[in-house]
């Protein structure tokens, strides 16, 4: 008696790639997956193909847009071994820059944008979008993602260290004893004249950044500094006066014009 259609059932076995069909009478076949009844090749389960037996719409079509998708195993209609092949729709991942961060590429808007930023840090988002002549979400969008990228790391006022009272500053080389850096850099933090310090190479094994007061209040500071744990010597080197004021605008307008990172003129 031929079996109908309604009296087979599927059962999925363990092994992936082969289902096993079984008949009302208990016996049972096995076949490969794609090949089973009612699981037509390029068709995901439980798909049905077209009407003439046509591929599935899903398997030409491939996975939505924004997903990862997969083409499943199967045996490649050639004789081929099978394989499993992945693929991400959308375009590729930026490239990261040493360190881990994402290489940040500045073009001509961003540029000008910075530029308001470091001239004008009280003026509205509003105003930038008329003075640059485009959208507000367009220049509101753009500044997020430079602070999130990390090129706008803050927007807190620059304080000047001469008008607050400590008119000399001196940069003073710290020789630390070998072991013991990590403990004389966090040290260094409590000292509230040192308003930057850097691990370095070369003569020394810290470079500081002191403010003072006068002449005397700068030996008290280095005083201090050789009293900590861990430091060895110091040299002290006093700045005369600042030929170049601390600047970022000439970088980013370079880059702006060589189109980013990684690229020369």
């Amino acid at each position: 008696m031929r079996l109908r259609p309604a009296d087979r059932g599927v059962d999925r076995s363990d092994d992936p790639g082969a289902v096993r069909r079984r008949y009302a009478g208990g016996d049972e076949e096995e076949g490969p997956r794609e090949y089973a009844e009612g699981n037509t090749p390029g068709c995901a389960e439980g798909e049905r193909p077209g009407v003439r037996g046509g591929a599935c719409p899903s398997a030409a079509a491939g996975p939505p847009l924004g997903t990862v998708g997969s083409v499943p195993d199967s045996r490649d209609r050639s004789g081929g071994s099978s394989r499993r092949a992945t693929r991400r729709a959308g375009t590729a991942p930026p490239r990261r820059a040493r360190g881990g961060r994402h290489a940040m590429a500045v073009d001509e808007l961003d540029t000008r944008i910075l530029r308001l930023l470091i001239e004008q840090p009280r003026t509205s988002v509003r105003e930038y979008a008329r003075i640059l002549g485009v959208a507000r979400g367009t220049v509101q969008a753009r500044i997020d993602r430079l602070e999130r990228d990390g090129v706008i790391t803050a927007t807190g006022p620059v304080l000047s260290p001469a008008a607050l009272g400590h008119p000399v500053l001196a940069f003073v080389h710290v020789e630390v004893t070998q072991g013991h850096l990590d403990e004389v850099g966090d040290a260094l933090a409590s000292v509230p004249e040192i308003v930057e310090a850097f691990s370095i190479t070369g003569g020394g094994d810290l470079l500081t950044r002191v403010v003072a007061r006068d002449a005397g209040h700068l030996e008290d500071v280095i005083q201090r500094l050789i009293r900590l744990p861990g430091v060895v010597r110091t040299r002290t080197e006093i700045a005369l006066r600042e030929r170049v004021a601390h600047r970022m605008l000439p970088l980013v307008e370079s880059m702006g014009r060589s189109g980013g990172p990684g690229r020369r003129q």
